[in-house]
């Protein structure tokens, strides 16, 4: 809680508005509801927060939201990105673990750059 309080009051509103769409996301994942983006976006970006704060937001967050995958975390933070204007696209990829076993992953790039969940080093396989 110190170091929430120490925070500037725009990552406080940031981190709060970040936790919130990690708990409804995550919720929305385990009813099978989820709606990746929420038609509300602004023109332009908003100047207050970058995409790189947005992004530390949701994974600092999703240390406190149970089950917080890289799924969750990706839906979450796109939505939010495009709430403040930005555009982003959600990758998935997957890797085969054995003959059998495919192990998936979701990760979030904006104008070129993964910005939330790394790809681990070319690893994941992208689906088209």
């Amino acid at each position: 809680m110190r170091k929430f309080l120490r925070l500037s009051k725009s990552d406080q509103r940031l981190l709060i508005a970040a936790l919130w769409e990690l708990l409804f996301v995550r919720l929305a994942l385990s009813l099978g509801r989820v709606q990746i983006a929420d038609g509300w976006r602004q023109s332009r970006p908003n100047s207050e927060q970058s995409r790189d704060r947005i992004a530390w937001a949701v994974t600092t967050a999703s240390r406190i939201v149970p089950r917080a995958t890289c799924l969750t975390q990706a839906v979450a933070a796109k939505r939010l990105l495009e709430r403040h204007g930005y555009d982003c696209a959600l990758q998935f990829g997957v890797v085969k673990e054995s003959a059998h076993e495919l192990r998936a992953h979701a990760w979030l790039e904006s104008d070129g750059r993964i910005i939330l969940g790394q790809k681990s080093s070319g690893e994941f396989t992208p689906l088209r």
